[in-house]
């Protein structure tokens, strides 16, 4: 067998998606090489991707204990650790993959998002990962992921400036990055830069709200979230258990692929939601500099799912990273008993960062929308948002979806 050229085609199908292929070449160049570090990371990584966690845990070590100098196998090392919690372990092996090769922007930033996520940051943690991300950005000056990585650090240490300078090197190259314009409506209030902060938000315009209409042979709106609730509620992809790092949502129950089930009443609110949404999309106005009005689109899709809040359940701060629109219907909004100190909670709040970054300004920028049943609040995809905690017993149930270009 010429093992190198079979690496190369099975490099070649993992690439192009191939992966059953793939696995084939990587085991049969095994049987002939059985330490054989490229074959094994390769298969490893497979495994890795396709969920097998046993089988990565079984390979790494074998790799590592022959070529303790291959690089790749430590940084995939350093992912699969940090996928099964095991921190410690993922750091020491992004670092020993920097140590074998420090110019790899990738790892540079792997090792400081494990770090951002499992530690408590103060000023010196974050001068840390400032130079991470730094590196990361020199070695990779087109690296979208270092310069936002960069630019929140910026925020943290509340340099809203330094903040601004990097998030325009990705405009330069993608001036409708969704974490990018997110961290610069952030870096704006840093600024009080009140109307270009407005201008990007949009609140009342861009962000608006208005009542779902439901053809009148269906009945009442109150009548369809009646069904609509008794649907969600026996779905059976209705789940207590998610990535709370993957999900916004602290507490309650979700909905994914709500559509993926298929009932009379969900096909209504398809159509009702699509209906709204492109009446919303028809009023936008035009402007090519802005970087939610100048993708208007004439296609899109819809990824959909429904969430169940109790008391103390809440939506942390957050955006949605692969939407250009995003919106949420209120099915059941619990009304209370009146018990609340606060008379906004249960509410949907904007311009309240999430993931750790300061909320200049106070609520000088902050803006709420009470939710009632029949409702629908639409954004865009990058306007900060979450919900205010409520404590009364009761459920709120929303159905969440973003608009995919």
């Amino acid at each position: 067998m010429d093992i190198q050229k079979a690496l190369s085609t099975g490099i070649a199908y993992h690439n192009s998606g191939q992966l059953k292929e793939a696995e084939r070449i990587y085991r049969d160049i095994l049987k002939v090489a059985n330490t054989h570090p490229i074959a094994l990371t390769l298969l490893a990584k497979l495994s890795f991707t396709n969920g097998k966690y046993d089988e990565v845990k079984k390979i790494l070590p074998i790799v590592l204990k022959h070529y303790p100098e291959y690089m790749k196998a430590y940084v995939l090392a350093g992912d699969y650790y940090s996928q099964v919690n095991e921190y410690d372990i993922a750091g020491k092996a992004y670092r020993r993959a920097i140590l074998l090769y420090p110019s790899q922007a990738a790892t540079l930033i792997s090792l400081g998002n494990l770090i951002q996520s499992n530690s408590l940051q103060n000023d010196k943690l974050l001068s840390i990962l400032l130079c991470l991300y730094r590196e990361a950005s020199i070695i990779e000056p087109a690296s979208i992921p270092a310069l936002n990585n960069l630019a929140a650090i910026y925020l943290k240490l509340k340099e809203p400036y330094e903040a601004l300078k990097t998030l325009n090197s990705v405009f330069e190259m993608d001036p409708h990055n969704i974490r990018s314009v997110a961290y610069k409506t952030v870096a704006l209030m840093g600024a009080d830069d009140k109307s270009n902060v407005d201008y990007l938000v949009g609140f009342g315009d861009l962000v608006t709200s208005r009542f779902l209409e439901i053809d009148e042979k269906y009945g009442s709106i109150d009548s369809f979230n009646s069904k609509l609730r008794e649907v969600l509620k026996r779905h059976p992809n209705r789940t207590s258990e998610w990535d709370p790092t993957q999900r916004a949502i602290r507490g309650g129950a979700i909905v994914p692929r709500l559509f993926e089930h298929q009932d009379p009443i969900l096909d209504i609110l398809k159509l009702s939601l699509e209906k709204t949404i492109n009446q919303y999309i028809s009023v936008l106005p035009s402007d090519q500099n802005h970087p939610f009005l100048a993708i208007k689109p004439d296609k899109y899709s819809i990824d959909i799912w429904a969430n169940f809040l109790g008391p103390t359940n809440y939506q942390s701060g957050h955006i949605h990273n692969k939407g250009w629109l995003s919106g949420v219907f209120y099915v059941n909004t619990y009304e209370g008993n009146g018990r609340e100190s606060d008379p906004t909670a249960g509410w949907i709040e904007f311009n309240r960062p999430g993931y750790g970054l300061p909320s200049f300004g106070g609520e000088k920028f902050i803006r709420k929308i009470k939710p009632e049943p029949g409702l629908v609040v639409l954004f865009p995809s990058y306007v900060w948002h979450g919900t205010i905690p409520f404590s009364d017993e009761g459920e709120r149930i929303s159905i969440a979806f973003d608009v995919h270009i």
